[in-house]
């Protein structure tokens, strides 16, 4: 029997004006997989006739279908790759659902197919369950959409706190600064790059987790950190960077070590997590991939963090059987002390390399970048590089790579154009008899002929007063006198906001040294007292000039983004000698002796008058997330002069 109000006489159960619309939708949906599944369902709704008994259930069902329409009617009108992962395996959940459910009462269907079933009197009660259970289906989608939204706001959420981590932003191998190393030359350092790699990406369960590549100054071990970043990178396995420099406060600090780590693995989270993901969904048997961390030229960061940092490292890195962390730096009694006491460690000196490897790579060096001058400086006469020359200079560098990179920048000083005559300058500098061999001796000799031809008779008082005062009540243009002739060693401001930087920290040393710095105006002693002077004037610049309100926008419910002619006002207010001052009076700071009464006077006037206006002019020249950095060392300082005055007043 039938279920009609009048036997013998049925209805369509549900009208074409509700089905159609889903049937047109089908065809559109972005998701592959979906449509079948809910195919399937519409044709068995389409079978069920209306009778007296299944009236309400029909009822039921025809919101169904319409809460269905609605449900996919949006995602039709997207593009699929705009569709986030989880909301495509929901759908195609979904359409398994249905399918199953339809597949159900078919299956119960003998021949006839489904409108027969459906006419069945025993199974009229199958009909309210049919619908009961697609209504669960539509349910469990809706709970499972609404956990994925309050997952991914919490995952917002989670990454918008991320950004206000305090970092060192050009802490990363890629970060693009002046005096960042470069790669290895192809077909250079092949034995030691193939062994970093094979330690990074071996799976045997006794590897070391971490790999302490120690060398001396300009050996280039900033290069190859950079180069095994690098290829780490290319496989989508490296965690994060952090390139150390003396020269840049942020890049010395340890205490942004790990919160730039932090900073970097979340960047690279979702992509890891995705590719991880679909290797799992296609091999379940796949382990999760080995990931690496570099920390270059750990010697730079300051000394008392140095050690903390390898003894978290050291304690934690065997935890972790994924991780690998990969450390370069000099072999510093601090550093090395650390690493004698580590067990599970994998080490190379890289000056213990056999002289015939570096000496092979160094002539692929040169010669690739002496021709490189030639297109550059694009000379008439083009200079015909001997064998012997190339040679001499491959001898001269001994190990160093620096000596040849220093080498090749003075060769190809694009001011003076003379390559040939540069070269010669480089090969007929000899040792003096009285000078004491070290492994920097050649590094020394070429430094010092760098140094003598910036001068001439008649400039060289004045160049070496604005070189060694450079920061200090002097004009743009005694700036770039001071550095116009040393572009081999020093890398000069592209932009008013930036400083002059030096190419590599063994110059430093050298300035730093008078047993190796054989031009007594050149040497820069008593880096405290110059950092003193550089701290109280930065102070005295912020006193002089800051104000609030320094530029004039008067509506302080404004955000940056909305005052319009913002640059030019701030160009206007602040000067770069003021906004120099903002950026690096506490790295300067940081520098001077513990106690200095005058800048101790200094810092209490700041905290008093200037606080609030430099965080509104740190803010106007872009500069604010470093302001937590500046006022954490300035906060350091101060907590250690006061521990020192207490410990004397006991």
């Amino acid at each position: 029997m039938k279920w009609s109000l009048n036997p013998g006489k049925t209805a369509k159960g549900l009208s074409l004006a509700i089905l159609q619309p889903l049937h047109h939708l089908l065809d559109a949906i972005p998701i592959p997989g979906a449509k079948a599944g809910i195919g399937i369902l519409l044709d068995v709704v389409e079978g069920i006739d209306k009778t007296s008994r299944n009236s309400s259930t029909l009822l039921e069902l025809e919101n169904h279908i319409r809460f269905l329409t609605d449900l996919l009617e949006p995602l039709t009108k997207m593009d699929g790759n705009n569709l986030s992962s989880g909301l495509k395996d929901d759908v195609r959940k979904l359409g398994k659902d249905l399918e199953h459910i339809a597949s159900s009462v078919q299956s119960k269907s003998s021949a006839g197919g489904v409108r027969r079933f459906l006419e069945r009197k025993k199974d009229e009660h199958d009909l309210p369950t049919f619908s009961q259970n697609v209504k669960a289906a539509l349910d469990r989608f809706q709970v499972s959409q609404t956990l994925r939204q309050e997952q991914e706001l919490l995952l917002e959420k989670r990454s918008a706190a991320v950004m206000f981590l305090p970092r060192a932003n050009s802490a990363a191998y890629d970060s693009g600064r002046e005096d960042a190393p470069s790669s290895c030359l192809e077909g250079t350092r092949v034995s030691i790059l193939t062994e970093i790699m094979s330690w990074f990406e071996s799976v045997e369960s006794g590897t070391p987790p971490v790999y302490w590549l120690v060398g001396l100054a300009g050996i280039g071990k900033s290069t190859i950190a950079k180069t095994a970043a690098e290829r780490a990178n290319k496989n989508r396995m490296l965690g994060g960077s952090f390139f150390f420099s003396r020269s840049d406060a942020p890049l010395r600090n340890p205490n942004l070590v790990f919160p730039t780590l932090a900073f970097q693995l979340a960047l690279s989270d979702n992509e890891f997590k995705n590719v991880i993901g679909e290797a799992i969904q296609q091999d379940p048997t796949v382990s999760r991939q080995t990931t690496l961390i570099v920390l270059d030229a750990l010697d730079e960061c300051e000394e008392q963090g140095a050690d903390t940092i390898l003894q978290l490292l050291l304690s934690h890195a065997s935890q972790l059987p994924f991780l690998r962390v990969l450390i370069t730096s000099r072999p510093e009694p601090h550093i090395s002390s650390v690493f004698t006491e580590a067990r599970n460690l994998a080490k190379r000196v890289l000056h213990d390399i056999e002289a015939s490897v570096i000496e092979e790579d160094l002539r692929l060096y040169i010669r690739s970048e002496l021709g490189k001058i030639l297109k550059r400086l694009e000379l008439g006469s083009v200079p015909d590089w001997t064998d012997g020359e190339i040679n001499s200079l491959v001898e001269k560098s001994g190990k160093l790579f620096i000596y040849a990179a220093t080498s090749i920048r003075f060769i190809g000083d694009a001011r003076v154009r003379d390559p040939r005559g540069h070269l010669r300058l480089i090969l007929d500098t000899q040792l003096t008899e009285e000078s004491e061999v070290t492994p920097y001796s050649q590094l020394d000799s070429l430094y010092v002929g760098v140094l003598r031809n910036s001068l001439s008779d008649f400039n060289r008082k004045a160049i070496v007063k604005r070189f060694q005062t450079v920061f200090v009540q002097c004009t743009l243009d005694d700036v770039d006198t001071a550095l116009r002739h040393l572009r081999s060693v020093i890398i000069p401001p592209s932009t008013l906001d930036e400083a002059p930087r030096i190419y590599h920290p063994s110059f430093r040393d050298f300035i730093m040294d008078p047993s190796r710095c054989s031009i007594p105006d050149f040497v820069i002693v008593a880096v405290p007292d110059q950092e003193l002077r550089h701290a109280l004037r930065c102070l005295e610049l912020m006193e002089t000039f800051l104000r609030q309100d320094i530029a004039g926008i008067l509506d302080v419910s404004l955000l940056n983004s909305e005052v319009k002619g913002l640059e030019e006002k701030v160009r206007d207010a602040l000067s770069a000698e003021v906004q120099y001052a903002c950026r690096y009076w506490a790295s300067h700071l940081s520098c001077v002796e513990l106690g200095e009464k005058r800048v101790v006077e200094a810092l209490e006037g700041f905290s008093k008058r200037l606080l609030l206006m430099w965080i509104e002019a740190m803010s106007l020249i872009g500069s604010l997330s470093s302001a937590v950095v500046s006022i954490e060392g300035a906060h350091q300082w101060a907590v250690s002069v006061f521990t020192i005055g207490r410990r004397i007043s006991n």
